[in-house]
């Protein structure tokens, strides 16, 4: 130390210092035999710029190296003790090789089972193809819900008459070509009953009652297009459920697996 202390130059305060290049590795501290040299120090001195540079008001070198010490010092005593911790302390050891253990079995589950079965295409749709019977739509209605922007009341009851008997597009040919105060949305109702549908009877050309909207400027209603059957759902109308079906599928032909293997 005292040989280092030497060969410190006036920029050891500046972020300009380098370690001198004569400095020989010689052993400053050992523990358990494991002997820490002072070039390993002075590059610990060199990258803490902040701590060294905290005793230049008063350039003792000397203290500020001997603080630094210490402080190198602590953490190599704390990673040497952290490198015993699993020999000393068996419990400590257990939760170790739990949590290594879990991280492997996480990554091994993700490889085997959540990434294939998003990305197995063809086992996807074969899955889906003996299980279809599973992924079924209930009776759903195309819901048409028509607005009339208008106060108009006697229009409005011309447009909500005509529009229980016919088709949406001959209410635009028939009362407004240019679509300047008729807008409508459609939507699928999947189950009878639903709100705020409950006023309509679940079948083709049900037409709800005329409602005042909310800002007072127009008229409300809503008519049963259509009504589609129950029938099966395509992979792509029901991927999501497929998707977690089959990593349970999966997982159980794993762990089958596994099984056998240890039998």
């Amino acid at each position: 130390m005292n040989d280092f202390i030497a060969n410190i130059d006036t920029l050891f305060y500046t972020y300009k210092w380098k370690i001198p290049e004569n400095l020989k590795n010689d052993p400053i501290f050992t523990l358990s035999n494991q002997a820490f040299g002072l070039l390993e120090f002075a590059e610990f001195v060199k990258s803490n710029t902040r701590l060294r540079m905290q005793g230049g008001e008063n350039k003792d070198v000397k203290t500020t190296l001997k603080n630094m010490l210490k402080e190198y010092s602590n953490q190599k005593c704390l990673q040497f003790e952290e490198g015993k911790l699993e020999e000393k302390y068996p419990d400590f050891k257990a939760l170790m090789r739990e949590y290594r253990e879990g991280i492997l079995l996480f990554e091994a589950t993700k490889i085997v089972v959540w990434d294939r079965a998003s990305e197995d295409t063809a086992g996807l749709k074969m899955f889906h193809q003996k299980n279809k019977d599973k992924y079924r739509w209930e009776e759903r209605a195309m819901l048409l819900t028509v607005s009339v922007d208008t106060t108009d009341k006697k229009l409005v009851d011309e447009v909500y008459n005509f529009a229980r008997k016919n088709p949406i597009e001959k209410v635009f040919s028939k009362f407004d070509t240019n679509k300047k105060f008729i807008s409508y949305q459609r939507t699928m109702v999947e189950k009878k009953g639903m709100e705020p549908y409950k006023d309509l009877s679940f079948s083709k050309n049900s037409v709800s009652k005329l409602h005042l909207n909310q800002d007072n400027t127009g008229y409300q209603f809503n008519k049963i297009e259509a009504i589609h059957p129950a029938g099966t759902k395509t992979l792509d109308e029901a991927r999501g459920y497929i998707i977690a079906d089959y990593q349970d599928h999966l997982e159980m032909m794993w762990v089958d697996e596994l099984r056998k293997n240890m039998s």
